[in-house]
């Protein structure tokens, strides 16, 4: 995980490959991640709602654990840096 980090690319996983895509965050204004477990394409994934700083409506992901892992690291860096 790099502190200064500004965005971070993860993928999503849709119902089936096709439906798979990227998505970048920008990980400053993240104001809060709830994630639980599910299965998508027979797969275990982190079924992930990112909430925004700026913005009412939030987000769900599905993502893997190391995905989640680094959303978790970035706002977790964010959040010690505002202190």
């Amino acid at each position: 995980m790099i502190p200064n980090m500004r965005v971070l690319t993860v993928t999503s996983f849709g119902e089936t490959p096709e439906e798979n895509y990227r998505v970048t965050l920008s990980a400053m204004n993240i104001k809060m991640v709830a994630a639980q477990d599910g299965i998508v394409q027979g797969r275990p994934v982190k079924v992930t709602t990112v909430l925004f700083m700026d913005d009412p409506e939030s987000v769900t992901l599905n993502l893997s654990e190391f995905d989640l892992l680094q959303v978790e690291g970035v706002v977790g860096s964010y959040g010690f840096m505002e202190e």
